[in-house]
């Protein structure tokens, strides 16, 4: 009897450690956490065999890296930030990281942002900071431009013989305005003409309308010329009298040897040389009147006015 009672304490002792290493397997096994209530369980996280929506399971761990299953949000704060270190440089040839409105995330080409200064348009002034803008080829300004230095032109073309026009500077302001020029493809701002005009009355021309507008141009004579031989009415010596003057809208040229005909009465030609300017060079002022008291010599009281 004695001896059975020592065998059923050695199996008690065999059944014990039995009891303690499924314990320790056991508990090895699992882990003890916490729940948003408070409330503690035991998982096992050997169980977990599977995981997705950008997780996998390796082994025993879980590790990022996997295709998304779902839309996912990581929502970050002024505190709680998201960083990511040890990225390597890129290259130009890279494509590009944005968000979309939503805060989706997407990549674009370096091209599609219109790289190389294309087509942008600004929303506020663009500050240069004292730098230069080189190999402009062409420059359109739709606004006001105000330019505080000096300006060159170191490359130009021989203007043409028609529509082009002469820029002044208001000396007040620095604006520059387009001077000698009008809404037709007409000449240069300063113009020659020579007017042949045969078979006058004799060595007379009243009145010759050369259709030149009075509002767009000055004409002035600066030489002329008779084909005749002229002979005075009376004695002296003909006095010659050739200018243009205004009429009816149209400048018009007269010319004439006062007291004085053509030799046999013949009608003859002449020959009217003259200067058209454009309006917008001439500044037409006061007219000026002077009283010599009969004296050969004489003194404007000033120089005309708008001189």
């Amino acid at each position: 009897m004695e001896k059975d009672f020592k065998l059923n304490d050695e199996m008690k002792k065999m059944i014990y450690m039995l009891l303690l290493i499924q314990s320790g397997f056991m508990m090895a096994q699992t882990e003890t956490v916490a729940t948003i209530n408070g409330k503690k369980i035991q998982v096992n996280p050997n169980s977990i065999t599977t995981a997705d929506n950008g997780l996998t399971v390796t082994g025993n761990n879980i590790q990022l890296g996997g295709a998304l299953t779902k839309p996912s949000v990581l929502t970050t704060s002024s505190s709680n930030t998201f960083a990511i270190s040890g990225l390597q440089s890129g290259l130009a040839t890279d494509n590009i990281l944005v968000a979309d409105g939503s805060g989706v995330l997407k990549t674009i080409t370096k091209a599609s942002l219109g790289d190389n200064l294309g087509s942008h348009s600004a929303t506020t002034n663009l500050a240069m900071n004292n730098n230069d803008i080189n190999n402009v080829r062409n420059l359109n300004v739709t606004g006001v431009s105000t330019l505080t230095n000096k300006v060159y032109a170191k490359t130009t073309a021989i203007a043409p013989a028609t529509g082009v026009s002469q820029l002044a500077v208001d000396n007040a302001t620095g604006e520059i305005y387009k001077i000698g020029s009008s809404s037709s493809t007409d000449a240069k701002p300063l113009s020659y003409v020579k007017y042949t005009i045969s078979n006058v009355n004799g060595d007379w021309i009243q009145g010759y309308n050369t259709k030149i507008p009075l509002d767009r141009y000055t004409v002035v004579v600066v030489g002329s010329s008779f084909d005749k031989e002229v002979t005075l009415y009376n004695t002296g010596i003909p006095a010659f009298n050739v200018y243009a003057y205004e009429w009816s809208g149209n400048w018009y040229l007269s010319a004439d040897y006062r007291n004085s005909g053509t030799v046999g009465d013949v009608n003859g030609t002449w020959e009217i040389y003259c200067l058209v300017i454009n309006k917008s060079l001439v500044s037409t002022l006061t007219p000026q009147t002077a009283n010599l008291g009969g004296l050969a010599n004489g003194n404007a009281s000033s120089m005309p006015s708008g001189l």
